[in-house]
């Protein structure tokens, strides 16, 4: 990415550039898929699970020492037998948060999914994640705008990380992360979330929170987005 170096408009200074170098990577849709295992069919199975990457995270991160984040954009906690079976009641850690604390995820996104169980399993579990678990349009009251909503979980979070530029001198760049995922979830699971969860816009609360971030020292924003790319037009609740 690019960041300006110097503060003068444009139209009276030349504007310079540094390059940084920055390695992001991220996983989503897990679904509870932790072991190369088929467990309702009781076999092995290759090709997919947390396993299966924690040696392509630890090498990718030797090759970007100190500027390489990971994260996760929603949809980890439902899917398999090992999670759908998981007592939240029970002193047994939740199987996926503990995977992802074990790889040392940087933040994570809620989907859609995560609400399956209810609000207190999807508590019971964040409360286990070593990194910060993040919703911005998940609220637990709507306000007349973003600012005065009130967020399930922390909307935004800034992570500090270490780049190195062309130079091979090294700098530090903010980082702002920010969770956003289909409002629809209040239809999906109303069972669970009728009159505890209401949700807002995607857009609308990116619009908000991103300026804000901004404005807090973040010189990028990542989107950690539960949701396809379109080049479509926005409508409401979309």
């Amino acid at each position: 990415m690019t960041h300006p170096a110097e503060t003068q408009p444009v139209s009276t200074a030349r504007r310079s550039f540094e390059t940084f170098y920055l390695r992001l990577l991220a996983t989503s849709d897990i679904h509870a898929a932790i072991l190369p295992y088929d467990y309702a069919a009781g076999r092995a199975d290759r090709g997919y699970g947390l396993a299966c990457i924690a040696t392509l995270v630890e090498t990718a991160r030797a090759e970007a020492p100190g500027a390489c984040l990971l994260v996760d954009n929603g949809d980890f906690l439902q899917g398999s037998p090992l999670s759908d079976l998981h007592d939240p009641a029970s002193d047994a850690p939740n199987p996926v948060i503990a995977a992802m604390n074990r790889l040392a995820y940087d933040a994570a996104n809620l989907g859609n999914h995560e609400f399956n169980f209810g609000l207190p399993t999807l508590r019971a579990a964040v409360e286990q994640a070593a990194f910060p678990v993040l919703s911005a349009n998940t609220l637990t009251r709507k306000g007349a705008t973003p600012e005065d909503d009130d967020p399930l979980l922390p909307p935004a979070t800034i992570i500090t990380r270490t780049c190195t530029i062309a130079t091979g001198e090294t700098r530090t760049l903010n980082i702002g992360l920010l969770g956003l995922l289909p409002p629809q979830i209040t239809l999906w699971d109303r069972f669970h979330l009728g009159g505890k969860v209401t949700a807002r816009d995607m857009v609308e609360t990116a619009a908000h929170h991103v300026p804000a971030l901004r404005a807090r020292g973040a010189d990028i924003v990542i989107l950690l987005a539960h949701t396809g790319i379109d080049t479509g037009a926005h409508t409401p609740e979309m």
